[in-house]
């Protein structure tokens, strides 16, 4: 079972993903803190790994939206991304399902997600699925959906005991 309740047999059959949804899901599926850290060898961030396959894939003027922020354009969606994985110890998606029409795309996914600053840097999965706009090849508008209490508040101390308690008390209902 997931966070959100969905059991991982619920869907069945294989899952024939498009060649752009297939380097989707291969790039977040390479993200790592290290991927996007400079170093010697290359002093500057923009020519990490992650930050030139992020080029690739989305276009300049990319609109991101998740339940915690909205972002205008690639350079400061590639940061974001190189400063939220820095503390990511495992991050890994699976697609469930994928809806193709045209420019757009929506994938379904399971989250795998081990994080130092979340629930004692224990692993949790949440489910989730990313809408996605097209322009030619790379991603122009991507929104994320999942429950953020599934990714952060129930694993902090109080907030987690309350939102399991009010979970709870509605599924009585």
């Amino acid at each position: 079972m997931s966070g959100s309740g969905i059991p991982a047999s619920f869907f069945t059959g294989p899952l024939t993903l498009s060649e752009r949804l297939e380097k989707f899901l291969a790039f977040y599926n390479s993200l790592s803190g290290a991927d996007f850290k400079a170093s010697a060898a290359m002093p500057d961030l923009k020519t990490t790994p992650a930050w030139l396959r992020g080029q690739a894939l989305y276009h300049e003027d990319i609109r991101f939206i998740d339940p915690v922020h909205h972002i205008e354009g690639r350079m400061a969606l590639l940061h974001y991304l190189a400063h939220g994985y820095e503390r990511v110890i495992h991050c890994q998606f699976t697609p469930i399902t994928a809806i193709e029409q045209s420019e757009m795309s929506h994938l379904s996914w399971r989250m795998e997600l081990q994080h130092h600053a979340i629930g004692n840097g224990k692993a949790f999965t949440v489910d989730g699925c990313s809408v996605l706009q097209w322009h030619d090849t790379q991603i122009i508008a991507h929104r994320d959906y999942y429950d953020l209490t599934d990714m952060v508040y129930q694993h902090l101390p109080v907030l987690g005991w309350v939102t399991h308690k009010i979970k709870q008390k509605m599924a009585e209902a």
